[in-house]
């Protein structure tokens, strides 16, 4: 045994080994080619899956938490296999990759989870899940699980769950008894519907090395999390996400398989996308872990989505985004990185040559401690610019977009509903922090005069972590709103006020628990 795997109950077979040629397109897309060999050739299954000796086939079975089947061997293999761990009351989970036929009927009263991707889906229920534009959309693959249910129904397994992946857009759960009825939430997910977006890759450019065996990591480690470790369905399509994500940056596919602790590791960073939508409704958004609060709103991934306003930004390098909707006065910028430090230029434009606004932000780890801020537009055309002020071995990845309520009214809100403590000119404020406080809320405005200070989160004497340093002509159009992530306990937030003596600054500081 390695690593946990053995392959000591299966027999060796005559003649050649199965063999599979997996083609890597340039859009990172890829399709497999098989030779089946000896996988499609068993023989003496029954006295491998008979009586209860406690070696061979069904003793590896009575020993698991859960049975993954796929389909490279012949259907009667595994209607064999899931009736036997039927009768040991094993879980059986069905990875639907291999073939493109319908799945055997045989096989049907037996399985506890089906999971296909959005093709393979197509390909099982005969239901088309992508629109004219080919791209998935959300009705048509309820549509198709509703199909597959009906069939499992008929079949008399009226309880499995359907897990669709997408890609690099992350996956869609629907539960034992998702019938596609109820009152849609916010974000257009059904009753026993889980949604689940990407992580952010850690690669040079932000794209996949090579997706072979991706799909097939997402699985088993969805397995591994839910019966294994005994996760819920959010958690652990979270986890499996995370290790998915990982195996798009090795090339190879069992060389780029992941261990535990980079799993870990990777839950910590920034996820993106999300499953299609309905038409009309608010991007889903990825969903956190079982009793955890939802992770705020100011993350990248609440920024944009879909990604397509996140853009990477070398080293000595900016980016820009234009907003020109005169009726929204806020704009999100986040930032964040994989474990490198940030230092970024902020700055708002108005008009050829006026910046009324700028702040620069530092972070010692921009995935531990994103930047995360508000920007007000004054109601007015604009632009705003991030600029990478690192070196080129240190890119990281911004997104800027109009801010949505709460969010758009955080800045108004937050003084309204926390008391403020004035900081004279030339004078510094400190405030500790809950251990317990995951997260740090901060508001630093005037009267109307120019802001020119700096708020820091310290861990330790001295120690800053992440600071702000804003200048603007008028604190209160465009008042300094950001976010803190706290990962450490003992952390304390520090504010010094850089302007004369004539020009106090009021701060407001709202600690959350996420």
């Amino acid at each position: 045994m390695e690593d946990g795997r053995s392959s000591a109950p299966v027999p060796c077979a005559a003649g050649p080994t199965g063999t599979a040629y997996i083609l890597q397109f340039e859009d990172n897309d890829n399709a497999i080619v098989l030779v089946g060999g000896a996988n499609q050739d068993w023989p003496g299954l029954a006295s491998l899956l008979g009586g209860n000796e406690g070696s061979g086939l069904r003793a590896a079975i009575g020993r698991s938490s859960a049975v993954m089947l796929q389909r490279e061997v012949p259907d009667h293999v595994n209607v064999a296999v899931a009736q036997c761990a039927a009768a040991l009351g094993k879980d059986v989970f069905m990875d639907v990759g291999g073939t493109d036929s319908p799945l055997d009927p045989a096989l049907l009263p037996y399985l506890g989870v089906v999971a296909p991707n959005e093709s393979e889906l197509t390909f099982i229920t005969g239901v088309e899940t992508k629109g004219p534009d080919g791209k998935p959309e959300l009705q048509r693959v309820r549509a198709a699980v509703a199909a597959l249910k009906d069939s499992c129904r008929a079949a008399g397994n009226p309880s499995v769950e359907v897990l669709v992946t997408f890609g690099g857009e992350g996956s869609l759960h629907f539960g034992a008894g998702w019938d596609g009825a109820g009152e849609a939430a916010a974000d257009g997910a059904l009753p026993l519907e889980c949604r689940m977006g990407s992580f952010v890759l850690g690669t040079a450019d932000g794209r996949p090395v090579d997706t072979t065996g991706a799909g097939d990591c997402f699985r088993g480690s969805y397995v591994a999390a839910r019966y294994a470790d005994g996760k819920g369905v959010a958690e652990s399509l979270r986890w499996a996400a995370a290790a998915a994500s990982l195996a798009c940056e090795v090339e190879g596919a069992m060389a780029s398989m992941p261990d535990r602790a980079s799993i870990c590791e990777r839950l910590e960073g920034p996820m993106v996308g999300a499953p299609p939508a309905s038409p009309g409704a608010p991007a889903p958004q990825a969903e956190m872990p079982a009793g955890l609060q939802p992770a705020s709103a100011w993350g990248i991934g609440e920024v944009s989505p879909d990604a397509s306003l996140v853009q990477r930004v070398e080293g000595k390098s900016r980016k820009t985004w234009r907003f020109s909707d005169l009726s929204r006065e806020r704009v999100q910028v986040a930032v964040s990185s994989v474990g490198r430090p940030v230092h970024a230029d902020i700055q708002l434009w108005l008009g050829p040559d006026w910046t009324p606004y700028t702040l620069r932000a530092y972070s010692e780890d921009g995935k531990r401690r994103p930047v995360q801020t508000l920007v007000g537009t004054r109601c007015k055309a604009a632009m705003v610019e991030v600029r990478n002020l690192g070196e080129s071995e240190f890119p990281f990845a911004a997104a800027a977009n109009y801010a949505k309520d709460p969010m758009a009214s955080l800045p108004i809100e937050l003084p309204a509903s926390t008391p403020g403590e004035r900081v004279d000119g030339g004078a510094l404020r400190s405030f500790a922090l809950d251990p317990a406080a995951g997260q740090v809320e901060v508001v630093l405005l005037t009267d109307g005069r120019q802001l020119n200070a700096r708020v820091e989160l310290l861990v330790g004497p001295n120690n800053p972590k992440q600071s702000y340093e804003v200048f603007t002509n008028n604190g209160e159009l465009n008042s300094l709103c950001v976010a803190f992530d706290t990962p450490d306990a003992g952390a304390t937030v520090r504010v010094v006020n850089h302007a004369p003596v004539e020009f106090p600054c009021y701060i407001h500081v709202r600690e959350r628990r996420v």
